[in-house]
């Protein structure tokens, strides 16, 4: 299958595969890859797990939180179908930018993982949320950077993450 394939709140997003995939990952834009726009790249965690030769479908959703995604299993059910059997749980950024605490947030991606393990998937695997940052130049340099006003809830959160096992997306950018 190729093609990016995207309806409203179901983007789906996935390279030809000459196999099954291994993995799905299901998350917000983050995870997509870039903000309203489906894209077969993905997001970072995504990236990454294609460039280490891992077939994956990326069935994740601009704009989604955690705190609504495990009420609709049928993006799981079609990751799931196409035989992914391990997930990256990629949500977050949006539900702590929504002013959902770290604890909040966390419970929410364990009920997505729930949801998975329902759904027949072997693992579900938390990643940890970026900074999210503003510009006064247009990120041209780190000072006139300025991290949003819900920063102390997202590093609560990757700590959360971090206790466990985890995909450390963050990593990349602390």
């Amino acid at each position: 299958i190729s093609a990016p394939y995207s309806a409203p709140c179901v983007g789906i997003a996935f390279e030809e595969l000459n196999a099954p995939p291994a993995v799905a990952a299901m998350g917000d834009s983050i995870t997509l890859g870039v903000a309203g726009t489906v894209t077969p790249q993905g997001g970072v965690a995504v990236r990454s797990l294609r460039g280490m030769g891992v077939p994956v479908v990326n069935v994740s959703c601009d704009g989604e939180r955690a705190q609504y995604a495990a009420l609709n299993g049928r993006r799981l059910a079609f990751a799931f179908a196409l035989g992914a059997r391990r997930l990256v749980v990629g949500y977050g950024t949006n539900d702590v930018g929504a002013g959902r605490t770290a604890a909040a947030t966390w419970a929410d991606v364990g009920t997505v993982r729930t949801a998975a393990g329902t759904a027949g998937f072997a693992l579900a695997v938390p990643s940890t949320l970026p900074p999210v940052t503003t510009s006064t130049d247009n990120w041209q340099t780190v000072g006139n950077q300025t991290v949003t006003a819900n920063e102390a809830q997202r590093t609560a959160y990757n700590a959360l993450v971090r206790a466990g096992t985890c995909i450390d997306q963050a990593a990349l950018y602390e």
